[in-house]
């Protein structure tokens, strides 16, 4: 499952080597109970809704998908 960092952390993946991760980053979590410890010391969160919203000065917030396709709004 993924999760949203919320305190710097650095982890040794099997695969992948040394992972960094600061606030804000997304990382990905197999096993529930390390997540759940993870959640419990405050170190990760549970990502809600999915995707996240991006606010800009001429566009309404929306998706950062549909933002991309629409581009700056007219008028």
């Amino acid at each position: 499952m993924r999760y949203r960092v919320v305190t710097p952390l650095a982890r040794i993946h099997p695969k992948e080597g040394l992972q960094s991760f600061t606030h804000g980053d997304e990382i990905e979590v197999a096993d529930k109970g390390e997540a759940a410890r993870m959640i419990a010391a405050g170190i990760v969160e549970p990502l809600k809704g999915g995707r996240e919203v991006i606010e800009t000065a001429d566009l309404k917030p929306i998706g950062l998908e549909k933002a991309v396709k629409t581009g700056p709004r007219k008028g």
